[in-house]
């Protein structure tokens, strides 16, 4: 069946991933991608948090919750299984026959999580997330 016949959803209503989470990543994938970073825009994420380190820290998340500027709550729910699409090219990013493979090898074919919106309001480039 051809992708474009494949009916597509989210796994939940908001999406995060870390730039840890992303270092991680580019680490283990860099190697096919010639030391290139990965693209955080390839995982269509609604919330990227910096975080420092590399791994996958959002990995321990499931049943916190997050509070994001000075009204946002979030609980995550769970890690997001990934799908070909971050491997398919998208709008300045090429192609690529890597990701979800080291993902796969490297991460239970996981990266990132979703979250569901405990208490809803405005976000904004910056804002600091922290826990409850």
């Amino acid at each position: 069946m051809p992708e474009a016949a494949v009916a597509h959803h989210d796994e939940g209503p908001v999406s995060l991933i870390t730039t840890a989470g992303l270092r991680a990543v580019t680490a283990m994938a860099g190697a096919e991608a010639g030391g290139a970073s990965v693209d955080p825009l390839r995982f269509r994420a609604n919330l990227l948090v910096d975080l420092p380190g590399t791994g996958f820290p959002e990995d321990d998340w499931a049943g916190r919750r997050l509070r994001i500027g000075g009204d946002v709550v979030l609980r995550v729910v769970r890690p997001l299984t990934r799908c070909v699409m971050i491997d398919m090219a998208q709008e300045q990013a090429p192609e690529r026959k890597d990701l979800l493979k080291t993902l796969a090898e490297h991460n239970d074919m996981t990266f990132g999580v979703f979250a569901v919106v405990e208490r809803a309001g405005r976000l904004t480039t910056g804002d600091t997330a922290t826990w409850l």
